[in-house]
């Protein structure tokens, strides 16, 4: 999972002292690329992104779709307390696998 970078770094750190393999871009040096850009690394590495951007990475999803690219997940989000959004993201990687995610775009706060 990466998360974007409109979304706190430190969460990924307290996502990774869960034991969940978590980066934010920021601190894969992906600031400054475009949501485009982004989401085609997170492609490669097989990361699902995590974003607060819904409007450009829904438009995104879609535009991948339709040329039959893959993508490895776009899981969206209100802005949220960290402390919250933290405990929605445990429960979400309790719960689904990087397979599942493969070409998905969901929201964050539909899942159980």
């Amino acid at each position: 999972m990466a998360l974007d970078e409109d979304v706190h770094a430190r969460l990924a750190r307290a996502l990774r002292a869960r034991g969940h393999d978590v980066v934010a871009l920021v601190e894969e040096d992906r600031l400054g690329c475009s949501d485009e850009e982004n989401l085609r690394w997170a492609a490669r590495v097989d990361r699902t992104i995590v974003t607060f951007d819904v409007s450009d990475f829904a438009t995104l999803h879609d535009s991948f779709l339709r040329r039959g690219e893959p993508h490895a997940g776009i899981l969206l989000s209100v802005q949220l307390p960290i402390g919250e959004l933290k405990e929605r993201l445990l429960r979400f990687l309790r719960r689904w696998s990087a397979e599942d995610l493969r070409n998905q775009l969901l929201w964050l706060g539909r899942i159980p």
